[in-house]
C-alpha cells in the first residue's frame, strides 16, 4: 500500500485544547469538524477548536455521540441526555456563537440518560442508544419518545451503534449481537411482544403490537453467534 503526501498537525493544550479522550467526530454539510470529548463539544476554526460546554447549555461535558440531522441541527448525546443545538441563520450565515438548545433526559421520555449513539432515519425520526435501556426514538411526526428495550425483544439494552438498510429496517449493535428493527406501522401501539419462535439458525423474533399508545408497530429479529456472527 501506500499513503499520500499530507501534514499531521498535532492538537495540545498549546492551541487551548486541553481534550484527554476524543470520544467522536463528525463533519457537517458546511465542513466543519466537530469532536466530542469529556470537557464538551469542540467546534475546530482552522487552528483552534470553539469549546462548547455545559455553560452554553450542553447537558453534560461528556459527549459520547454526534448526529447532523435532515434539518441541519446538530445532536449531542451525552452522559446526561441529549442536546439539540440549532444554529440561526443571518444572511444567510450561521451564528455558530448563539445556538438555540433543546434537551431530552429521562424527564422527557427517555429510559436514561447516558446516550451512546445517535441515528436519523428516514422519516426524520431520531434514534438513540443507551448504556443500559435500549434504544429510544423521537418521533418526528408526534413528537413522542418510544422505546424499544429487551422487554420488546431485542437481544441486550446497551446500544453501541444504530444504522438503517436500503429497506428502511433499523439496526442495532449490542453487546448481544445485533437486531433488526421492521416499522410496521409509524401509529403508536402499546410496549408488548409476542414471541414467533426461533429459526433453524436459533435467532429470536419478536412482533410488539396491541392498541394502545406507546411505541410503532414493528417486528424485531436478533442475530448472535448462532446465526454466524464471530463469538
Amino acid at each position: 500500500g501506500w499513503f499520500a503526501k499530507g501534514n499531521i498537525n498535532i492538537f495540545s493544550s498549546k492551541l487551548e485544547m486541553k481534550y484527554y479522550h476524543a470520544k467522536c467526530f463528525l463533519q457537517d454539510r458546511e465542513k466543519n469538524i466537530w469532536m466530542g470529548s469529556e470537557i464538551g463539544l469542540g467546534r475546530y476554526m482552522g487552528e483552534l477548536f470553539r469549546l462548547y460546554n455545559q455553560n452554553d447549555g450542553l447537558r453534560s461535558n461528556l459527549a459520547w455521540s454526534i448526529l447532523e440531522d435532515s434539518e441541519k441541527n446538530l445532536w449531542v448525546g451525552t452522559s446526561d441526555g441529549v442536546t439539540r443545538f440549532s444554529f440561526p441563520l443571518i444572511n444567510e450565515k450561521k451564528q455558530y456563537h448563539s445556538p438555540l438548545i433543546k434537551t431530552y433526559t429521562i424527564t422527557d421520555g427517555l429510559p436514561e440518560n447516558i446516550i451512546n449513539s445517535l441515528f436519523e432515519d428516514k422519516q426524520g425520526n431520531i434514534w438513540m442508544g443507551t448504556e443500559n435501556s435500549g434504544a429510544a426514538v423521537l418521533l418526528k411526526a408526534s413528537g413522542k419518545i418510544a422505546v424499544y428495550s429487551t422487554a420488546q425483544g431485542i437481544s441486550d439494552n446497551k446500544i453501541f451503534s444504530i444504522a438503517d438498510d436500503t429497506e428502511g429496517n433499523i439496526w442495532l449493535g449490542t453487546r448481544k449481537g445485533t437486531c433488526r428493527i421492521h416499522l410496521i406501522s409509524p401509529k403508536l401501539q402499546a410496549p408488548s411482544y409476542k414471541p414467533q419462535g426461533r429459526s433453524k439458525k436459533g435467532n429470536q423474533q419478536s412482533t410488539i403490537n396491541n392498541q394502545q399508545s406507546t411505541i410503532p408497530l414493528a417486528e424485531i429479529k436478533c442475530f448472535s453467534t448462532t446465526d454466524g456472527l464471530g463469538g
